[in-house]
C-alpha cells in the first residue's frame, strides 16, 4: 500500500499559538482551507485549529454585546484556547494510506497533521485522499 506521503499536503500552513483569532479565519477563508496545525518555534506540533473550532468559539460569545470589531475577537478568543489539542490524532509520513484512512474513519475526523521525525511536514485530508481514490479508479 503506498505512503501518505504520495497524497499529503506538504509544508502545511501552520499557525502558532499566538496567531490573532482574525488572521487564522482570514487564511482560511483566502487560502480554502478548513484546518490550520498550531506549532511552537521549533515546527513541533502543539495543537489543530479548525473551521469547526472557530465557529464553537464564535458561538459562544453570542450573548456579548461589547463586539464591535474584530480585534474584539482576537482578545477575546487567543487560538491557544480554541484549537484542538486533546486527544490529537497524528500520522508518521511513512504511514500508509489505509492506516490513515482508516484512522480517519475510526475516529470521525476529517484531517490529520504528518510528522516527520516529531516535526510537522504536512497534513493529510478527507480531501487527499478522495482524490486519490477517484484517480485510482
Amino acid at each position: 500500500m503506498k505512503s501518505i506521503q504520495n497524497i499529503m499536503s506538504e509544508y502545511a500552513i501552520s499557525i502558532n499559538s499566538n496567531t490573532p483569532f482574525s488572521d487564522a479565519c482570514r487564511m482560511f477563508k483566502e487560502m480554502s482551507i478548513h484546518h490550520l496545525p498550531v506549532t511552537d518555534e521549533q515546527k513541533c506540533l502543539i495543537g489543530i485549529f479548525s473551521t469547526t473550532d472557530a465557529i464553537y468559539a464564535i458561538n459562544g460569545l453570542s450573548h456579548r454585546t461589547n463586539i464591535t470589531s474584530v480585534k474584539d475577537l482576537d482578545n477575546l478568543l487567543p487560538i491557544e484556547e480554541c484549537m484542538s489539542y486533546s486527544n490529537l490524532m497524528t500520522a508518521n509520513i511513512n504511514d500508509s494510506i489505509e492506516d490513515v484512512t482508516t484512522l480517519m474513519n475510526d475516529n470521525h475526523i476529517n484531517c490529520i497533521p504528518v510528522l516527520k521525525r516529531g516535526k510537522l511536514a504536512g497534513i493529510i485530508t478527507s480531501t487527499d485522499i478522495m482524490k486519490y481514490l477517484i484517480d485510482s479508479i
